[in-house]
């Protein structure tokens, strides 16, 4: 799978990825994340099977709420599947510098996502009970169940590449030097760029998703700054 560093602005990095469907690694794991992982597929199996009545009524549901999501959810949940991760960065950076980012990334990325399983396993059970005497589905229920399974899912897949369970390989790319934001706005012409020249077909829509967009992007801190290059002579 290729996880991309892309140039926000100068000195500021987002990590961005395009998960391939892939193999099932989390049916042979063992252990609660096994657990968790496994009834991942099989719903989203079920999902996939389901061509009319409640299945498909779920299914449109689910790809309702992915809208909420951030960009970088799919690519964390398929790290629990994949054997090997191709790391493409812009080249004013070197292969150390980017593995730098990605590993503080993924530190932030375990904190995160196990706050947040904790916290919607905790809603998700106590709001599907108050909720049951209403009439019809229990969509808020639903949803902190939903997020709750994402994000373990997540959260086991970040940490497979802590533990050094994926290779990561790096590679250079001139395209990425460029940064996406000018002027305090995201630059369409240099996202179509991308698009094209490294097959990023949904980089717009999780751009728009983000809040990398407009002036709320300063106030926003959830990328990486990029290291300092050391300068000649500088130890």
């Amino acid at each position: 799978m290729e996880v991309y560093l892309l140039r926000l602005t100068r000195r500021r990095l987002m990590i961005y990825g395009e998960p391939v469907a892939g193999g099932g690694e989390a049916n042979g794991r063992n252990g609660w994340r096994g657990w968790v992982e496994r009834q991942w597929s099989r719903w989203q199996e079920r999902l996939r099977a389901a061509e009319g009545g409640a299945g498909a009524v779920v299914r449109r549901i689910e790809a309702f709420l992915r809208r909420f999501e951030a960009p970088e959810e799919a690519m964390l949940r398929a790290l629990r599947h994949v054997a090997e991760v191709v790391l493409v960065h812009p080249s004013a950076l070197d292969g150390e510098q980017a593995r730098q980012v990605w590993r503080a990334e993924l530190r932030r990325q375990a904190g995160n996502q196990l706050f947040w399983l904790v916290v919607h396993s905790v809603i998700g059970p106590v709001t599907a009970v108050g909720l049951a005497i209403l009439p019809g589905p229990n969509l808020i229920g639903y949803w902190f169940l939903y997020r709750a399974a994402a994000h373990g899912v997540a959260w086991s897949g970040v940490r497979r590449a802590l533990n050094g369970q994926i290779r990561l390989e790096t590679r250079a790319e001139p395209l990425l030097d460029e940064p996406l934001r000018k002027r305090r706005r995201l630059d369409w012409e240099v996202v179509e760029r991308l698009e094209r020249g490294c097959g990023l077909t949904r980089l717009r829509a999780a751009l728009e998703r983000s809040g990398w967009v407009g002036d709320q992007a300063d106030r926003t801190e959830t990328s990486q700054e990029a290291p300092e290059p050391p300068s000649p002579g500088r130890v």
